[in-house]
């Protein structure tokens, strides 16, 4: 007797193959890609001269160690399973676990003479998709500006598709191909400007789900000045001071060098700024410059003291303000 063996899977798509001579129409071939913690019905419909068989459900463990056969409801690989229906056509896998992964599905009947199972060489394989994982060791990093910087990673569980999102401060940020490269290990920012100083976030997304690594960026550079006087002019006996605070820097300075002449100066020294108090011509008037130093580098800037002397009185306007006056 020939018997004809017809199987149907909802999530696979068939083939024909043959067993034991006979041809068996619609037998699923294809691999089956589940989401870890997800479900995956499978439907198998043998007939046998037109009436409908029992199922028998069979696991073959990814790790070897024997098949498993279904016959109730059960957790197999760490995975609920039930088998629904009175012929037990339908098998769900509910909340998949990593276990299942490279665990091959097969069915058949046992028609009470014989058992017809689908042969080895076509019994497919499910492979569990795991949320994507991202990992760095690096939470933060310095750059100088016009330098380059490289953010490395690691991205683990990516079977499919893989999406990488960009977000600085917490918004969307597209990446200027001129200046920004992105591959599966690394973030690059060429000739970095101080407006690229921000908390960065990476978000990799697959089928499966998705995960984030964070990154803060400092960009540092050299002091900077919004105005510098080139040359100041001070009568004598008064108070001259070189403030050296700069508008903008990062880090903030580290130290500030004061001289007069190539000289350096420590007294009336406070931070960023130098006060020369009681000036006296000779000695105060001179080249004055002041060194900026921060984690960037150093800048220096001058200034040209000239001290003048103290205004006189003419002697001719000295005797008429000291002569007799008379008011009438």
């Amino acid at each position: 007797m020939i018997t004809l063996l017809k199987f149907h899977f909802i999530i696979l798509a068939a083939s024909s193959i043959l067993v034991a001579g006979q041809q068996i129409d619609n037998f699923p071939t294809e691999d089956v890609s589940v989401v870890l913690g997800g479900t995956a019905q499978f439907n198998c419909s043998p007939t046998v001269d037109g009436q409908r068989a029992i199922v028998i459900w069979i696991i073959s463990p990814p790790q070897g160690g024997g098949d498993i056969t279904l016959r109730m409801n059960e957790s197999v690989l760490g995975t609920p399973a039930f088998v629904i229906d009175d012929y037990r056509s339908i098998l769900i896998f509910a909340n998949v676990s990593r276990d299942l992964n490279g665990a091959r599905i097969f069915c058949g009947y046992d028609n009470g003479v014989f058992v017809v199972i689908q042969p080895q060489q076509s019994r497919p394989t499910i492979t569990v998709l795991f949320p994507p994982r991202i990992t760095s060791t690096q939470e933060s990093g310095t750059v100088l500006e016009g330098n380059m910087f490289t953010y490395s990673f690691t991205v683990n569980n990516t079977q499919t598709f893989t999406n990488f999102t960009l977000l600085k401060n917490g918004e969307t940020f597209k990446l200027n191909v001129e200046r920004f490269s992105v591959n599966a290990t690394s973030l690059t920012f060429g000739n970095v400007t101080r407006t690229d100083t921000g908390m960065y976030t990476i978000i990799v997304t697959t089928i499966a789900g998705s995960d984030s690594v964070s990154f803060s960026l400092d960009v540092y550079y050299v002091a900077e000045f919004s105005e510098v006087k080139e040359m100041e002019e001070i009568v004598q006996g008064n108070t001259f001071t070189f403030n050296c605070t700069p508008s903008s820097a990062n880090p903030p300075p580290s130290s500030y060098v004061f001289k007069r002449d190539g000289v350096e100066i420590t007294e009336g020294v406070s931070g960023a700024i130098l006060t020369v108090s009681s000036l006296r011509r000779s000695e105060d008037s001179g080249n004055y410059t002041c060194v900026v130093a921060n984690e960037a580098g150093n800048v220096t800037i001058a200034t040209y003291l000239n001290v003048l002397g103290s205004p006189t009185v003419p002697r001719d306007l000295m005797s008429l303000v000291n002569g007799p006056f008379s008011v009438t």
